[in-house]
């Protein structure tokens, strides 16, 4: 789906790139198992007794980090993290990013590498607030905008 998205964009939008590699806190090759559909098993004669089966395969991958990502490419603006609770691996591999580049950041709820973001000035949003009522929060919640916090000096 997401290079057929990719091929589908017009001239009046971001490029996107679309890399077959997983990121997490350092540069490895990774084994990964997902789920292939093998066919279909006929239980019995009612078309509700049809039921698909599924087997594992395992691919090989190569995992790299946000920060050699940024030496290969232009930096992100927005960033969506969606690992399935490994966010504290994608967010170690990104020591620079944040701090050079500070991208927003929009992720699940979970409270690994949040400490990374606070060491970076980021502040926790939760998305499914609006307006005036949106505070800064401690920990994150199920949809979660980490911005980078800009002091604003005033010299007279």
């Amino acid at each position: 789906m997401l290079r057929r998205s990719a091929r589908s964009q017009d001239t009046k939008t971001a490029p996107v790139v679309v890399l077959s590699v997983a990121v997490s806190d350092q540069v490895m090759s990774w084994s990964l198992s997902s789920p292939r559909e093998a066919g279909v098993r006929i239980t019995g004669q009612r078309p509700q007794e049809v039921r698909r089966l599924a087997e594992r395969e395992t691919i090989m991958a190569m995992a790299v980090t946000l920060d050699w990502l940024l030496e290969r490419f232009p930096a992100p603006n927005v960033l969506k993290i969606d690992v399935e609770g490994a966010k504290h691996k994608v967010l170690r591999g990104a020591q620079k990013l944040p701090a050079t580049n500070r991208p927003n950041l929009l992720f699940h709820q979970s409270p690994g590498g949040t400490d990374i973001l606070g060491a970076h000035d980021y502040r926790m949003f939760d998305l499914e607030v609006v307006g005036n009522e949106r505070a800064p929060l401690q920990l994150p919640a199920f949809n979660t905008l980490a911005a980078a916090y800009l002091a604003f000096v005033v010299v007279l």
